[in-house]
This record gives structure tokens, C-alpha cells and sequence, in this order.
């Protein structure tokens, strides 16, 4: 099931929207890509520019635009510190 999902259940976000939330945490908002759906509950993401190698989870909030979703990560660990320290000022 795990390889099935990885490979069947991929998808590819052209764009995400980083915005940083003080110190400590940042929202992503992203437009769902085509055969996303409404089923999932979390998401698995691997942002290259911090590690091509790791993904990790999050749970997914629906977005005040039609077709897009959003997560909330707050400060963790190394992995999420990094993506923090990284967002300066929101970009595209």
C-alpha cells in the first residue's frame, strides 16, 4: 500500500505561497493539483531547497480560495526551523 501511494498519490505543486507567522511557525497555500481530491486529511512534503531526501507530514486546512489548501507548520525540529529561518518575507 505504501508504494502504491507513493507512486499513484504524487503530486507536483507548481507554486506554494510561503508565508511566515513570527518566529516560530509559517502557513504554505498551494492550488490543489489536478487528481488531488478532498480525501486527504495530511499531506507528506519535500521542499528540495532544505533536503531532496526527507518528507515530512502535516495536516492539510482548507484555503478561503476554491481549489487550494493550506498547512500551518510551527518550529519542531531541525527540518522545520530551517524552512522557518529561510522565510524571510513571503514568496511565490
Amino acid at each position: 500500500d505504501r508504494v502504491f501511494g507513493m507512486i499513484y498519490k504524487t503530486h507536483l505543486v507548481e507554486n506554494a505561497y510561503f508565508e511566515r507567522l513570527g518566529n516560530e511557525a509559517c502557513r504554505v497555500s498551494f492550488e490543489n493539483p489536478p487528481g488531488f481530491g478532498k480525501q486527504s486529511a495530511y499531506v507528506y512534503i519535500m521542499l528540495p531547497w532544505i533536503s531532496k531526501y526527507q518528507f515530512h507530514a502535516f495536516s492539510l486546512y482548507p484555503c478561503n480560495r476554491e481549489n487550494h489548501s493550506q498547512l500551518c507548520i510551527s518550529k519542531a525540529g531541525g527540518w522545520t526551523s530551517k524552512l522557518i529561518s529561510e522565510i524571510s518575507t513571503p514568496s511565490h
